[in-house]
C-alpha cells in the first residue's frame, strides 16, 4: 500500500487497501516481481560494513528498479521489454553484494576498503582483481540455479557490459544505462562512464526526453529514501 501511494505512481485518490494497490495502481505482474525481489533481498542481512561514500543496498536497489522501469516504459511500443522483469532486474542487480558480505566476510571487507581508495574504478574490476570473480557473476549463478527468469539472470550478469549482444540483452542495457544516468546526477552507485549516443539508438530512446525524466527522478530523492527505509 505504501509503495502504491508513493509519488512515483501518481495514483488518483487514496490507496486504501492491498486490493486497491494491486488492481488499481501497481498491477499483478509488478507486484509478483516486487514480492520476489523483496523476499530475496531480505533473506540476507544488510552488512554492517560497506564502502564509505556509497548509498546502501536498498537505496541502490530502489534507484535501479525505478530507473529500469522508467527506461522500459519510454521505449517504443512493440520493442519494450516486460516492465515487471525490468523492475525485478533492478531490484536484484546488487544481490551479489549481500552474498559476498554474508558468505565471504573477510573478502568483502577487503573489497570495501579497496573501493574506498579507488572510487574511480568500477567494483567489477576491483572484485575480479582481488577475488577472481565479481558480485554480478556470483548473483547470476545463484539466480540461474534457483530457476529465476533468464531475462533477470542475464541482466544481472551483463549489467556492467554495454556491449553485450546476446539473449535478452535489452534488460542488461537498461541496467547499465540507468546506472550511468543516476551516477551522472550524483547518486553514489560507484564509478560512472560516458554514455555513447549508440546506446540510446539501440534502445529506441530519445536522449533529451530520457535526461529530462531522470532529472525528475532524482528530484524525487525523498520518495526513494522513504521506500528504501521501509525495506531496511
Amino acid at each position: 500500500v505504501s509503495w502504491a501511494s508513493s509519488s512515483f505512481y501518481a495514483a488518483a485518490g487514496q490507496v486504501r487497501s492491498v486490493h486497491d494497490a494491486v488492481s488499481r495502481v501497481l498491477g499483478f505482474d509488478l507486484v509478483m516481481n516486487l514480492a520476489m525481489g523483496l523476499s530475496l533481498g531480505r533473506a540476507l542481512k544488510q552488512p554492517q560494513d560497506h564502502p564509505e561514500g556509497y548509498v546502501d543496498y536498498w537505496q541502490q536497489a530502489i534507484w535501479q528498479a525505478q530507473s529500469a522501469g522508467i527506461l522500459a516504459s519510454m521505449m517504443p511500443r512493440g520493442e519494450r521489454p516486460l516492465f515487471g522483469l525490468a523492475y525485478l532486474g533492478g531490484l536484484l542487480h546488487n544481490f551479489g553484494h549481500l552474498v559476498l558480505a554474508h558468505v565471504f566476510p573477510p573478502h568483502f571487507k577487503l573489497v570495501c576498503r579497496s573501493l574506498e581508495v579507488n572510487p574511480q574504478i568500477d567494483s567489477s574490476v576491483t572484485e575480479h582483481y582481488l577475488l577472481g570473480i565479481t558480485r554480478e557473476q556470483i548473483a547470476a549463478q545463484l539466480m540461474e540455479n534457483w530457476g529465476m527468469p533468464d531475462e533477470v539472470t542475464l541482466a544481472i550478469r551483463y549489467q556492467k557490459n554495454p556491449g553485450y549482444d546476446g539473449a535478452h540483452d535489452v534488460y542488461a542495457k537498461l541496467l547499465w544505462l540507468g546506472r550511468q544516468l543516476l551516477t551522472a546526477r550524483g547518486v553514489a552507485l560507484g564509478a560512472g562512464e560516458p554514455i555513447p549516443e549508440l546506446v540510446f539508438e539501440e534502445l529506441g530512446l530519445d536522449r533529451a526526453a530520457v535526461e529530462a525524466q531522470f532529472d525528475e527522478l532524482v528530484q524525487s530523492k525523498d520518495s526513494i529514501m522513504a521506500i528504501a527505509g521501509m525495506m531496511s
